[in-house]
């Protein structure tokens, strides 16, 4: 019925000097819609320019985009600011007020909260100057109502860092968008915003710290023990002192470093170290026994792992051999001595290693 009383009245204000209202004057209205969309600008031109450069602000707490229907626009409601005390006048106001007086816009009250919303759903495919705006700000409205949905699954969860923005492309989005756009967010989103970069930076500062210090301290002590321990070894007998010596540098090597390394995605250096250890025990040597098939079964898996990180399928065989080559150490280990934990769970480590393919 509005749409309707507005185009009545504009054809009325058309009608012929006979009083008639006639259907060329209906035509050139562009039908009920079209009217309202003639009557819109014409206000819109007769406001003043501080009100008319005031209306882009106030269109983006009006409208928002309905994500099930393609992005299109569709109409919410706003929420006043309370009156200004100063003395110069308030531009949006004026606006709002001319509006809201031309039945462009709805004025109700929603509790304590007075509120104002488009008076008609077509105006925004009506009105020429409404639909080129939403064109240029449809990117900024879909982002800013994602970014709604998830402040209020933030707030319901008591504002859990768990619940804020992830590093990726919404909060990427959501930077590019409406960072610099605060001011045109509700308060709860632009703080969501905020704290969600915020959590990011501290996030990411954080763990380039670790992995600096990490990787500065493992290498260079990978370096210094290889050297060092080798040299070392190198220029002793094969004496028990050398033996017990070279053991414990094989534990580091195959322990320690190959799971720092791993977690570190150092694949190389895993690789260096794995493959300096074998030319060691080649040259050298150690005497057999259950201590010389452990080691020699997690080399086999260090192998393996660095054969199926590198991916191509022509590894995957040679992985899978180093793999069940090193499962039959430890099923050989487990049986020579059952009582001994270390070497029942090395079974089921090797089988862990052996399902990666």
């Amino acid at each position: 019925m509005p749409l309707l009383e507005d185009a009545l009245r504009e054809l009325y204000e058309r009608r012929g000097p006979d009083g008639l209202l006639t259907f060329a004057a209906y035509e050139e209205l562009g039908g009920v819609v079209g009217a309202l969309g003639k009557r819109a600008e014409q206000v819109f031109q007769s406001l003043p320019p501080e009100a008319q450069a005031a209306f882009p602000a106030l269109l983006a707490r009006l409208v928002t985009v309905d994500p099930g229907e393609h992005d299109t626009a569709v109409r919410q409601r706003a929420v006043l600011p309370p009156a200004g005390t100063g003395a110069a006048p308030d531009p949006a106001a004026g606006l709002v007020a001319a509006l809201v007086g031309q039945r462009l816009l709805t004025a109700d009250r929603v509790g304590d909260d007075a509120t104002i919303t488009l008076a008609h759903e077509a105006m925004l495919r009506c009105w020429p100057r409404l639909r080129e705006w939403f064109a240029g700000e449809r990117e900024f409205l879909r982002v800013r109502a994602r970014v709604g949905e998830a402040a209020a699954a933030w707030t319901e969860h008591q504002r859990h860092d768990d619940y804020l923005l992830a590093e990726g492309r919404p909060l990427a989005e959501a930077r590019d968008r409406l960072e610099h756009r605060l001011g045109e967010l509700e308060p709860a989103d632009a703080e969501f915003l905020r704290r969600s970069v915020e959590n990011d930076r501290r996030k990411r500062a954080a763990l380039q710290k670790r992995r600096r210090f990490v990787l500065i301290g493992t290498t260079s002590l990978a370096g210094v023990a290889l050297f060092a321990a080798l040299m070392a070894i190198a220029a002793r007998d094969r004496a028990i002192a050398a033996r017990n010596a070279s053991e414990s540098l094989a534990n580091y090597i195959l322990f320690d470093l190959r799971d720092r390394l791993t977690q570190l995605g150092q694949q190389r250096l895993l690789d260096e170290a794995n493959r300096r250890y074998q030319a060691y025990q080649k040259a050298f040597g150690t005497e057999g026994g259950a201590g010389a098939e452990r080691n020699r079964m997690v080399s086999l898996t260090t192998e393996g792992d660095i054969l199926l990180a590198r991916g191509a399928k022509a590894n995957m065989g040679a992985a899978r051999f180093r793999y069940e080559e090193a499962m039959s150490l430890a099923r050989k280990l487990a049986a020579s001595d059952p009582a001994n934990l270390h070497a029942q769970r090395d079974v089921s480590f090797m089988s862990l290693a052996s399902h990666r393919i």
